[in-house]
């Protein structure tokens, strides 16, 4: 939506960047198919990580590249536009990510890192202004997405608790039930020889 919105503004540039944009996107859905298939096993945890961080990394690229082409060379109003188009991007995608922190990361830097840079080299002091604006948002970024991760992996810390808490309680209600049923059988015996009678 955001590329097609600036199609006006920046013509032709803007649909090749969408054009790597949506390259990434299907690159990630294929990743994502893979995965269905086959899994998080313990086996293949570590690699199914690095690829998540690779899908991620490549998907920053694509964002990045695409907004310093444009930012190279525009004007100030619309450098400032593509500042803040970029911050949104990186804060949707980075609170997306934010379960993997590596990926999300590397994420808010390869996006709003060359951003940053390119509008402190302008020659215009409103757009290095902004660009210490956008500096200020990329540090927010990093310490909410820092946070939501530690939230995350405590809930999953908390999951993992209760199950294994019930786990054990299942596996000790039978092993209860296991040592002490058949004795009260047993030891009712004598007192119900007539039943058996019967």
């Amino acid at each position: 939506i955001f590329l097609w919105l600036v199609q006006p503004i920046f013509g032709a540039g803007a649909v090749v960047w969408l054009a790597l944009v949506w390259l990434a996107s299907a690159m990630r859905g294929l990743l994502w198919f893979g995965w269905t298939r086959t899994g998080i096993a313990a086996g293949n945890l570590r690699r199914w990580s690095l690829l998540f961080w690779a899908g991620a990394t490549i998907a920053a690229f694509a964002w990045s590249d695409g907004a310093v082409a444009l930012a190279v060379d525009a004007p100030p109003r619309e450098t400032m536009l593509i500042a803040i188009m970029m911050l949104g991007v990186t804060a949707i995608g980075s609170s997306a990510l934010a379960p993997h922190l590596a990926s999300s990361l590397t994420f808010i830097a390869v996006i709003l890192g060359p951003v940053v840079v390119t509008m402190l080299v302008k020659a215009d002091p409103m757009v290095r202004i902004a660009g210490l604006a956008v500096i200020a948002g990329l540090v927010a970024l990093v310490a909410t997405v820092v946070r939501a991760h530690r939230e995350h992996a405590q809930r999953n810390a908390d999951v993992i608790i209760v199950v294994f808490g019930a786990g054990r309680a299942r596996a000790g209600a039978a092993e209860h039930c296991g040592d002490h049923l058949p004795r009260r059988s047993f030891s009712h015996a004598p007192r119900d020889t007539h039943h058996g009678a019967f």
